[in-house]
């Protein structure tokens, strides 16, 4: 089963289909997202430790999701690993 970007993000919507000015804006939104978290850490003074937030993030998945994404991992890292060679 090959699942795309939808699938494989759990509750986060990924936009594909639309204009890419939306794609853009979501983008946009997304990273302002992301700068107001590490600017968060970095004001409490502890060490961003973006594992911490992701750390089960997939546990609710079922198992053939998972089995998916992870098949499409060893797939990005046996095309990296084949084009260093």
């Amino acid at each position: 089963m090959r699942l795309g970007p939808a699938e494989l993000t759990g509750d986060r919507a990924v936009e594909t289909n639309g204009s890419i000015e939306q794609r853009l804006a979501t983008l946009e939104k997304e990273v302002a997202d992301l700068r107001c978290k590490v600017n968060r850490s970095a004001q409490d003074g502890r060490p961003v430790a973006w594992f911490e937030d992701v750390s089960g993030s997939m546990r609710d998945l079922p198992d053939d999701v998972y089995d998916a994404f992870l098949e499409c991992c060893r797939e990005v890292r046996k095309s990296q690993n084949d084009a260093g060679e």
